[in-house]
């Protein structure tokens, strides 16, 4: 098979990083033009995976020399459509395997990952993943998006992967028997809340880090509460639990009256007793949290058959003895499972853009609905996993 398409590219890469040069639109074209034709002489996916690798480093490369935005994403373009190809290549590839499989008596996992050594093609199991995802959607819809993008030159964003994985919205995670099943990615908060569609999510569930771990709250609750609450649905609910601290019950408070996505109903208690520590002087000591409670215009009645679930102030242990105590305001999870059962029923998708420990995520799988997460902290995701919640790490 001809490998003279990739040759070029190849050198091309070579003489970039050897010469002096100037970033420009037709360098640009000439180099998609290459990754195109060397994607085209050689099915392999691993072909696919050489072209992308070519092409990143080249995007790079245009950002390090003073490159313009246009340029930049006109190689863009080329690399998510390579990443796109990929993806189908993988799961061609997948597929084969299957039928392969299909017939013996011996047990064979037939997961899509299961046939494919992604270290021998030089990526990791996650990124296979993302671009298979990538692969569900016709290139005609993300082509125009991104098309749509580049024509913005100068005044739009830097066209990336995750801009064509947000037409599909959040991962589709359906029950299974009864169980829920619920995904940790590993990116920061406010990309995850950025790729979820509008109204698909039933219930919002998160504890947000608190006044004292952010520099500022008021700028950080508008940040993030409006992306969350678009993202539940007209009949579904959102439950926000945050410190007890004035300023920050303020900042909620204010940023949560410039939405109009659901109804801020009620601010809950949850009230705890095993506060400990010097007693201050001129304050009272804090043994409780707040918990902005919200509701779609076209929310069910709550699902509470115990009045005593029902009551605004919550009293439980913060530190119940079965479970633990990995982070310094971990909920308990009898808290969560109440919210979840008030709220939704089984097969129901709960969203924690602040995963934390996963203690809300994990209530929900517990309960047989299905749950949504992120988190950054290497620490905390261990956690999740050691609970049993998928950890998805983004390429």
């Amino acid at each position: 098979m001809s490998t003279t398409a990739l040759a070029t590219l190849e050198q091309a890469r070579t003489l970039l990083a050897a010469m002096d040069w100037t970033p420009s639109v037709d360098l640009a074209l000439r180099l998609t033009h290459a990754a195109e034709l060397a994607i085209s002489e050689d099915g392999s996916a691993r072909r696919a995976v050489l072209v992308k690798d070519v092409l990143a480093w080249a995007q790079l490369q245009f950002k390090r020399r003073g490159g313009q935005l246009v340029e930049g994403n006109v190689l863009a373009v080329q690399r998510v459509k390579t990443e796109w190809e990929l993806g189908k290549r993988l799961e061609r590839d997948a597929e084969d395997g299957r039928r392969h499989h299909r017939g013996r008596e011996e047990t064979v996992k037939v997961n899509r990952v299961d046939f494919y050594q992604y270290a021998d093609i030089g990526m990791t199991r996650q990124a296979a993943a993302r671009y298979r995802r990538l692969a569900e959607m016709d290139w005609a819809d993300i082509d125009a998006v991104l098309q749509a993008e580049l024509q913005k030159g100068e005044d739009g964003h830097e066209i990336t992967t995750q801009m064509a994985l947000s037409l599909l919205g959040p991962p589709e995670l359906e029950p299974i028997e009864g169980e829920g099943k619920a995904a940790v990615m590993a990116l920061d908060a406010i990309d995850l809340l950025k790729s979820i569609r509008p109204a698909s999510i039933d219930l919002l569930l998160t504890d947000p880090p608190y006044s004292t771990d952010v520099p500022d709250i008021v700028a950080f609750a508008e940040e993030w509460v409006p992306l969350a609450l678009k993202t539940v649905r007209p009949t579904g609910r959102a439950y926000i639990c945050t410190g007890a601290y004035p300023e920050e019950i303020a900042a909620y408070l204010d940023a949560l009256g410039r939405q109009d996505a659901l109804i801020l109903e009620q601010v809950l208690v949850w009230t705890y007793r095993e506060t400990m520590g010097p007693q201050p002087r001129d304050r009272y000591v804090l043994n409780w949290q707040a918990i902005f409670y919200l509701r779609g215009p076209e929310a069910p009645r709550l699902n509470c058959p115990l009045m005593i679930e029902q009551w605004a102030v919550h009293d439980l242990p913060s530190r119940p003895a079965s479970e633990g105590h990995v982070h310094t305001w971990q909920k308990p999870m009898e808290l969560a499972e109440r919210f979840i059962r008030h709220s939704t029923e089984e097969g129901m998708s709960v969203l924690d853009p602040f995963a934390g420990t996963g203690t809300f995520l994990a209530a929900a799988v517990a309960l047989g609905r299905n749950g949504l997460g992120a988190e950054t902290d290497a620490h905390m995701l261990e956690r999740c996993a050691e609970r049993g919640l998928e950890i998805v790490r983004a390429s």
